[in-house]
């Protein structure tokens, strides 16, 4: 790996100064201003911010009370699929509020309006989440279970299964599409069932095909 310095190392710090001048003048404007359309605010969350404070940004903006409709539903899509809110109980707060038609684009509102009234939901965790009394369980499901059972065994930890409700379709805040895991965010049901706490067949065929689609992708 080539080292920089003299004159090159400085212009790089320089523009690294200006590029952190720029996104905290720009997350500073944010906080001072309506944040009206979707494109604004998944501007501000992709150019100024990584993955480890993607959904904080949001978050933070949420409470400033400033976001139209619009801007929150898709900030808190964009926040979600693409940063780190997995247990934070404010996302209970916020999918509690989201709207179906503003947070879901068009290919997942198809896939949701195509469920059954009744839907089976599945996911994979440790048995410690889900005897937990204080958790809130999660509040992210799938509509596969053979992707819950990936998240359950794909590191062969011990003490993990997978868990299953069943709920009424509109009981489901939103579905996303973007990561191929047909996540579907559900905050609560009265029962829920043990399925498997030891990987199935539906597991071996799935990571048999990301294996597969791997291995395409590497020879392309």
């Amino acid at each position: 790996m080539r080292v920089l310095e003299g004159k090159e190392l400085e212009d790089y710090l320089r523009q690294m100064q200006e590029w952190e001048a720029k996104k905290a003048k720009a997350i500073e404007d944010a906080f001072q201003r309506e944040i009206v359309t979707g494109e604004d605010i998944t501007d501000i969350l992709w150019t100024y911010a990584d993955n480890n404070v993607r959904w904080e940004l949001f978050a933070d903006l949420a409470e400033n009370g400033k976001l139209s409709d619009e801007a929150f539903n898709k900030g808190l899509a964009t926040a979600w699929t693409e940063g780190r809110g997995t247990g934070d109980f404010r996302a209970i707060q916020y999918f509690d509020r989201c709207q179906k038609e503003l947070i879901m684009d068009e290919e997942e509102l198809a896939y949701y309006n195509s469920l059954p009234d009744k839907v089976t939901l599945y996911r994979g965790c440790s048995i410690e989440e889900y005897e937990d009394e204080d958790s809130c369980f999660g509040i992210s499901w799938t509509t596969s279970r053979d992707v819950a059972e990936f998240f359950a065994f794909r590191n062969e930890q011990e003490d993990t299964a997978v868990y299953s409700i069943e709920v009424d379709k509109e009981d489901i805040k939103a579905v996303f599409l973007s990561r191929n895991e047909f996540e579907a965010i559900c905050l609560g049901s009265d029962e829920v069932t043990l399925v498997t706490d030891e990987p199935t067949e539906l597991y071996t065929n799935y990571m048999e095909r990301k294996k597969q689609e791997l291995d395409e992708f590497m020879n392309k």
